[in-house]
């Protein structure tokens, strides 16, 4: 652990402001029309870096030494795939039918090059934690006075006062924001605030000693999560719980393990007759995997989400498979090789993909086994928070497109803060 005083407030300002950009993201910075997300990842490069110079020779926990030399040989591997593309063929920028570019490559970069110096270890992520439940509390504060509007039947817009960047100009159809069908707090869409959220009642679950109150906090949120009606929330949450009553649960005895786990699977199918019976939730699990909507126009969540980057990763060539195609190249190199998946649908956005078939797809089974490497290398840290919070961002990986971007440097910041403040804990018990 970082014993530096100093400098504190160079890394409380660093937490600080990856937290608000999963809120800013949507947003331009006036004047200068730069997105927020991607100027505060310039800022906390810029700041980390400073703390580079600092601590540079400081000592790191194992787990994050290793984890950061796997990190940077699969940023490396990205790096160099993505290249290779640009420059020696026609699947690049220069190409007039590239449907990604300039900006949209740099910003992924800057994200990329951010995870490596959190996974680095330095920043002193001491009140990381609790800044995070600030932000909680906040959020959902939002959330629920928002329902209350709603009960009186008012709506109003909860946007900022900023213009909507061009990778979310769509929301400026959305004359109530934060409010437009059912309340999302600051976020544009249901999934966003349970992304938000499910890492927090992974840390109250999975921990003693990193939250106060942990089960009743886990319970709101959950209940929160659950209110979204969100299919990835919901699968997440009853995830969690679920390794919570098996495996997470700091239960010794076995008895005892094996008793809590039947009630709480019987407690979960309890909960999902219940939802199902709703008819706002039977309609969302109706076509959450499959399409069991009975409408031949309506397809399953997981179709573009999940099935459709696997079925795409099928019909590549096999060297593709090994080596990747480039980062946002999978559109020109579909084209040119003639790939078609059952699940492309043409009103959706080509280049989505949950970020697990990303990295299959942009940087091949060699990407994936660098980025595996990198986890497990986190995996094995003496923390059923850490082991947790890596199970569930591996959820959402199969179903998001979380790669490079905000919510990752929210999950590894996470990752690393309850990964030293759980040796920290141990330390101080041992002595």
């Amino acid at each position: 652990m970082i014993k530096t005083r100093r400098d504190d407030w160079l890394d409380n300002l660093i937490i600080i402001l990856i937290f608000l950009a999963s809120f800013l993201r949507y947003y331009d910075v006036p004047i200068v029309n730069v997105s927020f997300d991607s100027l505060f990842a310039v800022t906390v490069i810029f700041l980390c870096f400073l703390l580079f110079l600092v601590r540079y020779n400081m000592r790191v926990e194992k787990e994050l030494k290793k984890s950061r030399a796997w990190y940077a040989v699969f940023l490396f591997w990205c790096f160099i795939v993505t290249l290779g593309y640009e420059l020696f063929t026609n699947i690049s920028l220069s190409n007039p039918n590239a449907n990604y570019n300039a900006m949209s490559l740099l910003v992924k970069m800057l994200f990329a090059v951010l995870i490596f110096f959190i996974v680095g270890g330095y920043i002193n992520t001491s009140k990381c934690i609790s800044v995070y439940h600030c932000f909680i509390v906040f959020v959902i504060a939002i959330y629920l006075f928002q329902w209350l509007l709603m009960l009186g039947n008012i709506k109003i817009s909860f946007k900022l006062p900023f213009d909507f960047n061009s990778g979310w100009s769509y929301l400026n159809s959305h004359r109530y924001f934060g409010m437009n069908s059912y309340p999302t707090s600051l976020f544009s869409e249901r999934s966003h605030i349970c992304e938000f959220i499910v890492p927090y009642i992974a840390l109250c679950l999975y921990s003693k000693n990193l939250i106060k109150n942990r089960i009743r906090n886990a319970v709101i949120c959950t209940i929160i999560v659950i209110s979204t009606v969100s299919g990835n929330g919901l699968v997440i949450v009853f995830l969690e719980w679920l390794m919570f009553f098996l495996i997470f649960g700091n239960i010794k005895k076995l008895s005892s393990k094996i008793f809590i786990g039947i009630i709480g699977i019987l407690a979960l199918l309890g909960a999902y007759i219940v939802l199902s019976s709703i008819p706002r939730f039977s309609d969302m699990f109706n076509i959450l995997f499959v399409n069991n909507s009975g409408s031949e126009f309506v397809h399953s969540k997981a179709d573009y989400r999940i099935y459709r980057g696997i079925d795409i990763f099928m019909k590549m060539p096999l060297n593709a498979k090994l080596f990747g195609v480039g980062y946002g190249h999978m559109y020109l190199y579909s084209q040119a090789h003639n790939i078609v998946s059952i699940y492309d649908y043409s009103e959706k956005i080509y280049e989505y993909f949950s970020a697990f078939s990303m990295v299959l797809m942009y940087f091949g089974l060699i990407g994936l086994y660098f980025a595996f490497r990198h986890f497990l290398a986190l995996f094995k840290a003496k923390s059923y928070a850490v082991k947790g919070l890596i199970m569930i961002m591996m959820a959402l990986w199969l179903s998001t497109e979380m790669l490079f971007n905000c919510t990752h440097v929210l999950f590894i910041l996470l990752i690393v803060s309850a990964l030293r403040a759980d040796n920290s804990f141990k330390s101080e018990v041992a002595s």
